[in-house]
């Protein structure tokens, strides 16, 4: 492997690595918002609990 395609590939795992973190902790901060919706009602489905989330949070 040339020194080029070795520093665009430890480039791409970086960009990976950063885009992953970022997925993680969207999901996580979701996951603490709809966590009381979900626990006071197990039936809710998570668009169910996201349109709760809004109409109490949103700031139209």
């Amino acid at each position: 492997m040339e020194n080029d395609d070795f520093l665009k590939s430890v480039q791409n795992a970086r960009h990976e690595a950063d885009e992953a973190d970022s997925s993680r902790d969207t999901l996580v901060l979701w996951a603490q918002r709809l966590l009381p919706y979900l626990n006071n009602n197990p039936h809710l489905t998570i668009a169910q609990a996201i349109d709760l989330y809004l109409a109490e949070h949103d700031p139209e």
